[in-house]
């Protein structure tokens, strides 16, 4: 499949359903940083990313044989930028719910112990970050500073981020960033 040319893990099953579907794009059963929407129109067409590495390929439609008629050529491009700005508002509503979300465990959460499992293990310092149920929580934020998701990582060292947040481009500072 074309997603499987662009180095992602497809999905079992593709639904053409005009609506966003979430996948495994590394293949890992609790990943689902893949989406992609099929429309079986006219002229099937769709498009998909990944939210982990920020690619996507938009407005990829079927070969038909034939060229397409000015008109419908319109209605085409009319239509995706449409379902387009669809999938961009659910897009930033979901990172939105996230960075609440990421805002209230961090505000419950409490200061990581250098005695952490984890940290003891890998002999390193807290650092400032925190714990929230046994979990070290790495706040993640953007260029302007603002908190976008959470980093948690559990006692073995396995590491997962808040689900629907922006996580490239965001980073987190350990000491003081202004030196």
């Amino acid at each position: 499949t074309l997603i499987a040319a662009k180095g992602f893990a497809p999905p079992a099953e593709i639904i053409a359903d005009g609506e966003v579907h979430r996948f495994s794009s590394s293949g890992k059963p609790d990943d689902n940083a893949g989406w992609y929407v099929l429309h079986d129109e006219l002229i099937p067409r769709g498009s998909f990313g990944d939210f982990r590495s920020g690619a996507k390929v938009r407005h990829w439609q079927a070969e038909i044989g034939r060229e397409l008629s000015a008109t419908e050529k319109v209605e085409v491009l009319t239509e995706q930028q449409k379902k387009d700005a669809e999938r961009e508002a659910e897009d930033k509503r979901l990172r939105d719910e996230a960075i609440k979300k990421a805002q209230a465990i961090l505000s419950a959460s409490t200061p990581a112990l250098d005695t952490h499992p984890y940290l003891a293990r890998k002999e390193v310092k807290a650092h400032g970050i925190r714990t929230w149920k046994g979990l070290l929580l790495i706040p993640l934020i953007d260029e302007t500073g603002e908190l976008q998701s959470l980093q948690y990582i559990g006692e073995d060292g396995g590491k997962k981020f808040s689900k629907d947040s922006k996580t490239q481009g965001c980073y987190h500072v350990i000491g003081d960033a202004s030196q």
